[in-house]
């Protein structure tokens, strides 16, 4: 197999055919950079450039390859990026959970707003009574509860200003509510 950093010295090498300026762009010095490239042909298996003295160029399996690896870079860094954006919150999903009075008077407001500033993020709603949410919080089978105050249980976060922290969730407004959030503590 191969590392995505031999992918990186293998895609600059192709698009610079010169392993002088491939090792420039790379911060690297050349006898590294073409160390990388023959143990990339020899785990693949197949000549990827020929060289001359004066002349580096992709073999027809080097072309192949060539547009092949650069899709994968792509997807490494697309799958980064994802990954940056998820634990942010700006992408994923949340399940919420609530008390029938909160989709009249809070819910819908949240809801919006949550869906205005975060659109990729799914948000999953189910109601339950108060009891079907503590059990359903211990069995992760939701991310938060909403419930009417006061009612503390041990085990959850029942603070507004704790979502503030919390990526997922950070873009609900929930100051000044008679609401109260439960959520399951992250161990």
């Amino acid at each position: 197999m191969f590392e995505l950093s031999q992918l990186r010295c293998f895609t600059t090498v192709a698009t610079e055919l010169n392993f002088r300026r491939a090792a420039e762009r790379l911060n690297m010095t050349q006898p590294p950079l073409s160390r990388q490239i023959q143990l990339l042909e020899h785990n693949l298996g197949v000549e990827l450039f020929t060289r001359s003295t004066r002349s580096v160029a992709l073999t027809a399996a080097g072309r192949a390859f060539f547009i092949e690896a650069q899709t994968l870079l792509e997807r490494a860094q697309q799958a980064a990026i994802s990954a940056r954006r998820f634990a942010e919150g700006d992408i994923g999903s949340v399940t919420i959970s609530f008390v029938g009075s909160a989709v009249y008077e809070f819910l819908p407001r949240v809801i919006a707003e949550a869906r205005l500033k975060q659109p990729q993020v799914k948000i999953s709603l189910t109601e339950m009574n108060t009891y079907q949410q503590h059990e359903a919080l211990r069995a992760r089978r939701i991310d938060l509860g909403i419930v009417r105050a006061p009612l503390f249980q041990p085990g959850y976060d029942a603070n507004h200003s704790c979502w503030r922290c919390r990526p997922i969730i950070g873009w609900l407004t929930l100051t000044q509510s008679r609401w109260l959030i439960w959520m399951a503590r992250r161990f």
